[in-house]
């Protein structure tokens, strides 16, 4: 979920898609995560690099911004769930309108977890 703040995460999420074209989304994923504040069109080209992807495919499916709407598409979903920021985590039940439960937003202590798991079993 990129977030409105940083200007980079929305190509940062698409080249992880366009890496995902050639079977490498979790590797580049990992990347885009350890490197969040490297995330220029020349830092998503030097991870496409080492990860040896096809230089071609991937820089066509960047300029070509074939995963944008599929990335506002994933936002949208997300914020209809109320999710507002990453790290996100549901905790409930799967419903026909979503997901009855709770989100916690950001780094939560395993306490603050056990203790929401505690309430949701009651």
């Amino acid at each position: 979920m990129p977030l409105d703040f940083h200007s980079n995460a929305a190509r940062a999420a698409q080249a992880a898609r366009c890496a995902g074209d050639q079977q490498e989304f979790w590797p580049m994923r990992d990347r885009l995560i350890n490197n969040a504040d490297k995330l220029s069109s020349a830092d998503l080209t030097r991870y496409a690099q080492a990860l040896k992807l096809d230089p071609l495919q991937f820089q066509a499916c960047m300029d070509s911004g074939k995963y944008s709407k599929t990335v506002q598409k994933d936002v949208a979903t997300a914020e209809g769930f109320g999710v507002t920021g990453t790290p996100s985590f549901l905790l409930g039940k799967s419903t026909r309108d979503g997901v009855s439960g709770v989100i916690m937003v950001g780094a939560v202590p395993l306490d603050a977890f056990e203790a929401r798991f505690k309430e949701l079993a009651q």
